[in-house]
């Protein structure tokens, strides 16, 4: 009897060990070492300048998305920094490279993280349901535009950055010599660093668009508080400049959110032109016709880098920019337009 209940053990203790073994294996990272394909389409999916080199073979500042940062150093935008900058206590040091892949951020040790252009987990709670952009601003103690009678208007961009979109709109503004002002997401900036400092180090304005992208009117003072500190503080890390301006999710406020902008010496900016360019179905000529139909002297126009596939508004944004020019107006960023300090 004894050796027969030893004999039974035997056999669950093996078969326990072979599940095991199974299960090991068909999780094991290393087995995804190899996946040069699959980064070769996260390559070719990007949109590379005709040229990565200036003539007479000095380098592009900042041309190639997934390539290197100005001056050299680590790819542009590829690697996501170790922890949350400041906020946890850590020293927010870059990890080893690596490139986002479709719905997941794998490193070059082939291990899997959560790509932030794929929002889950814990960003899907905090952004909460995702609302119309055309909602009225009335709550938002802000600047929907300049006060001016000059030709003159700011081109900006929400929702960044992304590392397929962002990219492709700096290639558009270097070769028109325009600056925008970049309303960027704080857990963006984690993930693409090298993107974050290649906006600032082209001459473009960062601005706070909050960390994770919730309705402000539905969250709590305090964590109001967190999503702005948190996101100048993540850019401050990398461009050793605090953004002081701000837009609101949605453009949605309250007078509690307005408190806080205030109290923390926040300037917040709004819109007074935007179009539906975060629509799937909408089209490149919709984009450039609603915008133009809605043009001012001191406008501010709203557009999207970031949030989703933004490849209408890459294709539009050529139109618009050599239009408005047409038409007499001058791009020029937040600051210049309302004459105020973008950074403390």
């Amino acid at each position: 009897m004894i050796l027969k209940s030893i004999k039974i053990f035997l056999y669950l203790l093996a078969g326990a060990y072979i599940i095991f073994l199974g299960y090991a294996v068909l999780n094991d990272p290393l087995k995804e070492r190899d996946f040069s394909d699959m980064l070769q389409k996260e390559y070719d999916s990007v949109s590379l300048p005709k040229s990565v080199s200036e003539p007479g073979g000095g380098s592009q500042v900042g041309s190639d998305p997934i390539g290197s940062e100005p001056g050299g150093g680590s790819p542009v935008g590829s690697e996501p920094v170790g922890s949350d900058p400041d906020v946890d206590g850590q020293d927010g040091s870059t990890s080893k490279d690596s490139v986002s892949v479709k719905g997941t951020w794998m490193n070059e040790s082939g291990i899997k993280e959560p790509n932030p252009d794929t929002p889950r987990g814990d960003t899907v709670i905090k952004r909460g349901k995702r609302t119309s952009l055309h909602l009225p601003m009335r709550k938002c103690a802000g600047t929907e535009s300049g006060d001016t009678e000059e030709m003159v208007v700011a081109l900006t961009f929400d929702d960044g950055p992304s590392i397929k979109h962002t990219p492709e709109i700096l290639n558009i503004l270097k070769e028109h010599n325009v600056k925008a002002t970049f309303f960027i997401v704080g857990e963006h900036v984690k993930y693409y660093p090298g993107l974050t400092k290649r906006i600032f180090e082209e001459g473009h304005i960062i601005g706070n668009h909050s960390y994770y992208h919730p309705d402000f009117k539905t969250i709590s003072r305090k964590e109001v508080e967190e999503e702005l500190t948190k996101t100048s503080k993540s850019v401050q890390k990398i461009t050793g400049r605090y953004p002081l301006l701000l837009r609101p999710p949605y453009g949605h406020c309250n007078d509690t959110v307005n408190q806080v902008v205030k109290d923390l010496g926040f300037k917040m900016i709004t819109w007074s032109v935007m179009t539906d360019d975060y629509k799937p179905e909408i089209k490149a000529e919709e984009i450039k016709k609603e915008i133009l139909n809605k043009m001012h002297p001191g406008a501010i126009i709203g557009l999207h880098d970031g949030g989703g596939d933004r490849t209408k508004t890459v294709k539009a944004l050529p139109e618009i920019i050599r239009t408005l020019r047409e038409q007499g107006y001058e791009l020029v960023t937040i600051p210049e337009l309302l004459n105020i300090e973008p950074y403390q």
